[in-house]
């Protein structure tokens, strides 16, 4: 099941009519009566009866509209995003699936500065770390504490760059 067939359930849920539900979505009537069939095949059962007075939904199709909102307010007041910059990228490409703007419903920062954020659009606002520092810290720590030095500090700050993208 896609994460807009969640959306196109609750908002079945709550309309019973599906020439509203699909104006909600910006999608056409045919398109989403498509996607309802496709939804019903992929579950095998049938999540509502058509009826010359309208849409029914089933026992199975209230449990999926029940499920959907569950599901949905799981992630409702999300609205800014702070991870690994793959899993950012991953982000902006459910955000986008989802119909979710960045960044004027969702914000998303990635760090490590990897060149994957600077080839999604909008590009990625990240915290790029620098790994030569890192590593020259983690070498000069290992070094010291080789040759007995027990008085080092274990917690050390590297600097950090600031990569401004279209994400925020």
């Amino acid at each position: 099941m896609k994460d807009s067939d969640w959306r196109i359930l609750y908002e079945l849920h709550k309309t019973s009519n599906l020439t509203k539900t699909a104006n909600l979505l910006f999608m056409t009537q045919p398109t989403l009566t498509k996607r309802l069939k496709q939804m019903e095949t992929e579950w095998g059962c049938t999540i509502v009866d058509r009826t010359p007075k309208g849409l029914t939904f089933t026992a199975e199709g209230n449990f999926l509209a029940t499920q959907a909102e569950k599901y949905l307010d799981l992630f409702d007041d999300v609205d800014a995003v702070y991870a690994g910059d793959l899993l950012a990228v991953a982000c902006m490409a459910v955000a986008e699936k989802r119909g979710i703007q960045i960044p004027e419903e969702l914000k998303i920062i990635g760090y490590d500065g990897l060149d994957i954020g600077k080839f999604v659009n909008p590009p990625l606002t990240t915290v790029k770390q620098n790994i030569p520092q890192m590593a020259k810290c983690c070498v000069d720590t290992i070094m010291h504490l080789l040759d007995g030095d027990t008085e080092i500090e274990m917690k050390q700050i590297c600097d950090v760059e600031l990569i401004k993208g279209g994400t925020i």
